[in-house]
């Protein structure tokens, strides 16, 4: 039996233990809505929830109650999130800490960039307990003349991979099919959920969702690993480009004298000195190709420097911050920015001052980064799925990365994936 319930049930959770989420049962049936906004509350900004009671637990959940509730919430602001920061942190500190869904790394850059996104955060409980919190936005677009409303991952596009907040032992993946059946009735309505650079999730098994499920295989990020691997970043180049690498370093020092500058990672440095470090980046960015064109996103253009140095302060304060810039003869020409949760590192956004293009500033900066890394004792850096004919010279390891396409049924799967052939956008959010 299912039903719909208001905050504050008195179903709670016997054990702590890692739990596993019910499955759906083509049995349940789903009730129209029942929860209103209170007086005065734009409706938007008020969390709607729903609320299953399972007639029979799996085996996998057997320490729970048999009288366990299960439920979801839907937030559509950052507003109606706050209260439960407390809540994604401690799901994202126990999952695999990926910085680009730290809550200072989301709130701040959803700030920024939410124009034309809508965001829609599930929030999954089991009794009163936040097991899982699901980061999504809902997008109106057209494919092939098609209108769909589509759910992905918010601000996936930010990130070298996505994944969703889960408490240890929790499968994700599958209790975001439980709680995609029940969308519909919290109002959101969609057409299409993509769910794209997405690591393998796991064993999906043969328990299909009630409604249409496609997995794909998209790209591939690269991955550094550190422990154990080498003992200087040398050491990490193939055989073939050791001495290239020693000569390129060698002409770099004979401009003059070299400083290599890093900032952020909990160092406590105050923030003037970050703040110094931030402009000399921005120096090397207004200097560098990426400002010269109109594609791509660079952190000098007037549109993103204010976010810049806004997220970068935000990110220093939570320890997550992870800055360098190289210097010859005292002028920076080359940085890397980006947030980082150490010991695992990326190398988001890097930035050369395109007149010392001769001498390798973006090679040199990242060989002296790697250096820094190995000596913090950092476990791994991923540089993600661009630029591999560059990034693979320091690592053949890829983390593969999926996409996962679910569709309300199966005449509109269909139309979607004839869409998606006649445009040849395997890429594309349809």
């Amino acid at each position: 039996m299912s039903e719909l319930r208001s905050h504050g049930g008195t179903e709670g959770i016997q054990s702590r233990q890692p739990l596993v989420p019910i499955r759906w049962e083509a049995q349940d049936r789903l009730l129209p809505a029942a929860t209103e906004p209170p007086s005065g509350s734009p409706g938007r900004y008020f969390p709607t929830e729903y609320k299953d009671r399972a007639d029979s637990i799996p085996n996998s959940i057997t320490h729970l109650s048999a009288n366990l509730s299960q439920s979801i919430t839907v937030l559509h602001s950052l507003e109606a999130l706050a209260p439960l920061r407390a809540d994604w942190e401690r799901l994202w500190s126990e999952g695999e800490r990926n910085p680009f869904f730290s809550f200072a790394w989301f709130e701040v850059t959803w700030k920024h960039y939410a124009d034309g996104r809508e965001l829609v955060i599930v929030v999954h409980r089991v009794g009163e307990e936040v097991v899982a919190i699901y980061p999504l936005e809902r997008v109106r677009e057209r494919v092939a003349g098609i209108p769909l409303r589509t759910l992905r991952f918010a601000l996936g596009d930010w990130s070298m991979h996505n994944s969703f907040l889960a408490t240890a032992g929790w499968e994700s993946w599958r209790g975001f099919e439980w709680a995609l059946a029940r969308l519909a009735s919290l109002g959101v309505a969609w057409d299409a959920v993509c769910l794209h650079h997405w690591p393998w999730p796991g064993d999906w098994g043969d328990d299909a969702p009630p409604f249409g499920r496609q997995i794909k295989e998209t790209a591939s990020s690269v991955v550094v690993p550190l422990v154990s691997t080498a003992a200087s970043a040398m050491e990490l180049l193939p055989p073939s480009w050791r001495q290239n690498m020693k000569k390129r370093l060698k002409v770099f020092e004979k401009k003059g004298e070299s400083r290599f500058v890093r900032v952020g990672q909990a160092q406590q440095e105050p923030w003037s000195a970050v703040e110094s470090v931030l402009q000399d980046a921005l120096r090397v960015s207004e200097k560098s190709w990426q400002h010269q064109v109109d594609t791509g996103w660079c952190v000098s253009k007037p549109e993103n420097r204010g976010y810049f140095l806004e997220c970068s302060h935000v990110l220093w304060e939570a320890g997550f911050l992870d800055l360098s810039v190289n210097y010859v003869q005292g002028t920076p020409v080359s940085f890397t920015w980006g947030p980082s949760s150490f010991p695992l590192m990326s190398d988001y956004k890097p930035g050369y001052d395109a007149d010392w293009k001769a001498i390798s500033p973006g090679h040199i900066h990242t060989y002296r980064l790697l250096e820094a890394n190995l000596r913090a004792g950092a476990a791994l850096v991923e540089y993600g799925s661009e630029n591999k004919a560059y990034t693979t010279l320091w690592s053949e390891k890829e983390l593969r990365l999926y996409s996962v396409y679910y569709y309300r049924a199966r005449p509109a799967a269909q139309v979607v994936r004839w869409a998606r052939r006649c445009l040849n956008g395997d890429s594309l959010y349809v």
